[in-house]
């Protein structure tokens, strides 16, 4: 049978907007994302931000995977 590969990205919003520039949390965090997720659950893109982007009908906006 084909195998389908899914491509789920996620976006992380930060409360603290410094932890967005600091790789040490990153790598962390996909550390700890590793042992509560199953493999097919684990996004292929996280992208670390400080708010969600909102077009100007106020709807989130979709962000291409990095």
């Amino acid at each position: 049978s084909d195998h389908v590969q899914h491509l789920l990205k996620a976006r992380i919003v930060l409360k603290d907007p410094a932890l967005q520039e600091k790789q040490a949390f990153h790598d962390h965090f996909r550390q700890w994302i590793q042992t509560r997720l199953h493999a097919y659950e684990m996004p292929t893109s996280i992208l670390f931000d400080s708010h969600i982007p909102k077009n100007e009908l106020g709807k989130a906006l979709d962000w291409p995977i990095r």
